[in-house]
């Protein structure tokens, strides 16, 4: 029998992993970088905060081009690694759940990659999500766009490496439709 905090965990590693799906993303079961990609931004660390809510992102460098994404809302909080990298002139955010040191999924969770555009840094922080809905319905009209898996319970889960991911999301970055944008604002420091 599994305690609760077990339970717990559980629950905040799929919440986790769904995150993007919540904003309105897909899943990858690979990163969208390569070796080359990754870059480093200091304007993005911080605490962001998007109006009307109480949903805290705070960003930290954890080395030279790495984060970690911790977000908090109603006294709960979920880890990102994060990687940011430059592709065609626009930067992504690679967001994968971290797991804590017990591997309370027994090892049945998938490491899944969840992505979003960054649109603007200053004066506040917009970065865009896919759109589940869009992306389904574009599927169904060029089912040989990318590969990928629909998972039931879960949605589309992207199954192309990286260059294929990165070419995909190149090409509908100005499509009407395809991308939902969440503006940030910095949170003043006390």
């Amino acid at each position: 029998m599994y305690s609760c905090a077990v339970i717990d965990k559980v629950a905040i590693t799929a919440l986790a992993a769904c995150l993007p799906l919540l904003c309105g993303g897909c899943l990858s079961l690979h990163p969208l970088y390569g070796a080359g990609d990754l870059v480093a931004d200091p304007s993005l660390v911080g605490v962001w905060v998007e109006r009307e809510s109480k949903e805290t992102n705070t960003l930290i460098a954890t080395g030279d081009k790495t984060y970690q994404l911790t977000v908090t809302d109603d006294g709960k909080s979920l880890e990102f690694s994060v990687h940011l990298l430059e592709v065609g002139g626009t930067k992504f955010l690679d967001l994968e759940p971290r797991r804590s040191g017990d591997d309370a999924c027994g090892g049945f969770c998938l490491p899944l990659h969840g992505f979003a555009a960054i649109r603007q840094t200053r004066p506040t922080l917009v970065v865009s999500w896919l759109d589940h809905d869009w992306v389904e319905q574009f599927l169904k009209k060029n089912p040989a766009a990318i590969r990928r898996e629909d998972v039931a319970g879960w949605g589309i889960v992207f199954t192309a490496p990286a260059k294929d991911l990165q070419k995909f999301l190149l090409a509908h970055l100005a499509t009407p439709g395809a991308f939902i944008s969440r503006e940030y604002e910095r949170k003043a420091t006390d």
